[in-house]
């Protein structure tokens, strides 16, 4: 069977479980300190709560208000044994109030209003954080502790279950590289941003096809530092203006952009439209991706004492991460090229199966 059809066949298997970008477990946890008390709000997604407690009770599969309700008891006493706040050894007691529902983006969270009371004034507190993760290793908690004019920024994940959060500290920034980290986690797990960046160095190469390989090898780098360069400084852009709330859009029509911008990388793979001016479609999309990338800051609802140092730390991050994606890719698609036709008919074939899947991810998230 030719080869491009057996990898079609293989895609076209694959598209339901790559049908979601970004489908990443998470929960949003903030508590405001007074004194010996704390209050906020806990926020857990939904889907990950029927996961693990079964909110659907009469598994029709749709979790009504009353559902909630039902279990309610349930949920409330798993998120309870699931997290544990100390102030210098001795446990806090955690209250937690009536449930609702919060949207965020096209994902449904459970709103759970919490009143912490410590023994003594919290001056050091301690997080223990165990949610979720037997379910999806990958599953992270931010979470948001402000003192008085000071906000803290921590994330728990499954290698990152206890947090120390000294609150007399001088600066509110010492989560840096928390923050750094999680550039570079949102980058990694950002399917539909990783497969424009594969796209974006196909379409390099394939317009190197006419070249001798000494011209080849001359230009490949030339271009590519300027493709990629340029998709770097657009998305750096808009991903500091929206979360500085300079300038934003609508976020169904961002993630439907981004979907476009894969379909059409794709086809610039498949015939060839773009050629030395691929940087400029690069920058020009790379301003939408960048609105992408704000939504996951903008969720958090950083105060300002803490928003230009984490917004600085996260965009280090996803800078880093998509400089190794990028290094790791190169050998690869140079290695494509080497199998001459073979290698031709890889790469037509993972671009077609990509618009396939970019195709699915516009109709989703358009509404279409």
């Amino acid at each position: 069977m030719n080869i491009r059809i057996c990898l079609l066949l293989v895609l076209t298997c694959l598209l339901p479980f790559f049908a979601h970008a970004h489908t990443s477990s998470e929960a949003f946890l903030k508590i405001q300190l007074d004194g010996s008390r704390a209050t906020g709000a806990w926020e857990f997604a939904l889907q990950d709560l029927e996961n693990i407690v079964g909110v659907d009770a009469d598994g029709d599969g749709r979790i009504s208000w009353g559902d909630i309700k039902n279990r309610e008891a349930a949920i409330q006493q798993y998120i309870l044994a699931g997290i544990a706040l100390q102030q210098n050894d001795e446990t806090c007691h955690v209250i937690p109030g009536t449930t609702m529902l919060n949207n965020r983006q096209d994902t449904v969270f459970l709103h759970v209003p919490v009143t912490v009371e410590c023994p003594a004034m919290i001056e050091r507190l301690q997080i223990n954080y165990d949610l979720f993760f037997n379910q999806d290793i990958r599953h992270h908690a931010i979470w948001l502790i402000t003192k008085q004019d000071k906000t803290f920024s921590r994330i728990s994940s499954s290698d990152n279950r206890n947090i120390q959060v000294n609150l007399a500290a001088a600066e509110s920034s010492d989560g840096f590289l928390e923050f750094v980290a999680q550039g570079v986690w949102h980058i990694w797990i950002g399917l539909d941003h990783i497969l424009f960046l594969v796209l974006l160095m196909l379409g390099v190469e394939n317009a190197l096809g006419s070249l001798s390989p000494t011209q080849r090898n001359a230009q490949r780098w030339r271009r590519l530092i300027k493709t990629v360069t340029a998709f770097t400084i657009a998305h750096s852009v808009t991903l500091a203006l929206a979360t500085t709330a300079w300038f934003r859009l609508p976020l169904v029509w961002v993630e439907s952009m981004i979907a476009l911008s894969v379909i059409v990388a794709g086809l610039n793979v498949l015939f060839k439209w773009i050629d030395e001016r691929l940087w400029l479609f690069a920058f020009g999309f790379g301003l939408i991706h960048g609105f992408g990338f704000a939504s996951v800051l903008l969720d958090l609802e950083l105060g300002q004492s803490s928003l230009l140092i984490n917004l600085l730390a996260f965009n280090i991050g996803v800078e880093s991460g998509q400089l190794v994606i990028v290094a790791g890719l190169v050998p690869l698609i140079i290695g494509l090229h080497r199998l001459g036709t073979r290698g031709l008919y890889i790469r037509h074939a993972l671009s077609a199966g990509v618009i396939m899947l970019a195709s699915v991810w516009l109709v989703q998230r358009s509404g279409m």
